[in-house]
């Protein structure tokens, strides 16, 4: 499976996960020795070594003797493969890559995120990463995949980046520390990964695996995984689901599925669903639409799988965010300036309220005059 793609479609798994969060993966840090930081020599947390080499899927610090398969390097044949000047045509729906290359454009991106020469180890978020470094990236996208409207893309396909770079992060603790069930402490002083320097991974040891931060997001991560049942796990591998909605449900013709279609693709085992948990839900999620046929898929989401994200529609993959499907909330300026004109026209129309209002007593006079005129001549 393409680890680079694999872990798009985990965000449908319900994780209500800050758009900041460095550990996506809800790692178990029980195991983490709370006084590693006493026992850390400053000398170690110097200015650490750029030249490294790509990392691979395998994180292993042992030589592999048996006959087990690995997965090894991503080498990303189709890119090397390229003559000089000659670039793959890429295809975006839903912000992100679909159609024949959408494969080797993730596996490219992975390869660039992992790549300390382009992006720097020793930062605490994606949000501390430069422009300067940010441009490179970009860089290394576009010299070997083009689109007519490239450039439009360029900020989701960083956004793309980041989320492969938060996992690819959270996997180095997972393989070398969690998976191996020692501390962060015996980890401090064992052999770095394969594509990390010593003193980066210690950077990273110390900064991040060990803050508080890291940590209580961790610990939210994982109680928000046991909540979604693992009987409505999505079933389409690696394949992303913007690729399912673009190839399988019509999107490269224009059409735009609902909810039910999505969720009824991604979950069917040959043309039936596998258990009953995910008919049930399938089942809860019609008849949500039925009994109010104008709520939005986003408001559907949030109903069944009483999702509390402000950002992420479920069901919809990685790339659609809230606003993609129910569009940008106007701004603070905008608001503003249709308040004002709305207390305007309020203003006018309780003028002219008013002045109805005093037309209406003196007409009210002039008939009251009237009556005691006709009332007089009545009695004469």
């Amino acid at each position: 499976m393409n680890l680079d793609q694999g872990i798009e479609n985990a965000d449908d798994n319900l994780n209500d996960v800050n758009e900041d969060n460095e550990n996506p993966n809800g790692l178990d840090l029980e195991d983490i020795n709370e006084n590693i930081l006493e026992n850390v020599d400053g000398n170690d947390l110097e200015e650490a070594q750029t030249n490294q080499e790509v990392p691979n899927g395998d994180f292993s610090t042992k030589k592999n003797t048996s006959n087990e398969k690995r997965r090894g390097r991503n080498k990303c044949k189709e890119i090397a493969k390229l003559k000089k000047e000659e670039k793959l045509e890429v295809t975006f729906y839903n912000n992100r890559a679909v159609g024949p290359n959408h494969e080797v454009f993730a596996r490219h991106l992975g390869i660039i995120v992992r790549d300390t020469n382009i992006v720097p180890v020793r930062v605490h978020k994606w949000k501390d990463i430069g422009d300067r470094e940010k441009d490179h990236m970009w860089t290394a996208v576009t010299d070997v995949f083009c689109n007519e409207n490239m450039e439009s893309y360029r900020e989701h396909v960083l956004n793309h980046m980041k989320e492969l770079w938060i996992n690819w992060r959270s996997d180095l603790l997972r393989y070398n520390v969690t998976n191996k069930k020692i501390t962060l402490k015996a980890a401090f002083n064992r052999k770095p990964p394969n594509g990390l320097d010593e003193k980066e991974r210690k950077w990273l040891i110390k900064e991040v695996y060990s803050s508080e931060d890291f940590k209580k997001v961790s610990a939210r991560n994982s109680a928000n995984r046991v909540h979604y049942p693992k009987e409505l796990a999505h079933r389409t591998g690696s394949k992303p689901f913007r690729q399912v909605i673009w190839k399988d449900l019509g999107g490269n013709k224009g059409m735009k599925p609902k909810l039910v279609d999505i969720f009824h693709s991604t979950r069917k085992k040959g043309t039936s669903l596998p258990n009953v948990e995910t008919a049930k839900k399938l089942d809860e999620i019609r008849e949500t639409m039925e009994k109010d046929p104008s709520l939005s898929d986003v408001q559907i989401a949030q109903k069944v799988f009483n999702s509390k994200s402000r950002d992420r529609v479920v069901g919809f993959g990685g790339g659609m965010k809230v606003a993609d499907l129910r569009g940008q909330r106007p701004s603070r300026e905008v608001l503003e300036a249709e308040l004002n004109s709305t207390k305007k026209q309020n203003q006018i129309l309780e003028d002219r309220m008013e002045a109805i209002q005093d037309e209406n007593n003196q007409l009210k006079g002039r008939i009251g005059s009237v009556e005691s005129q006709m009332k007089m001549f009545q009695e004469c």
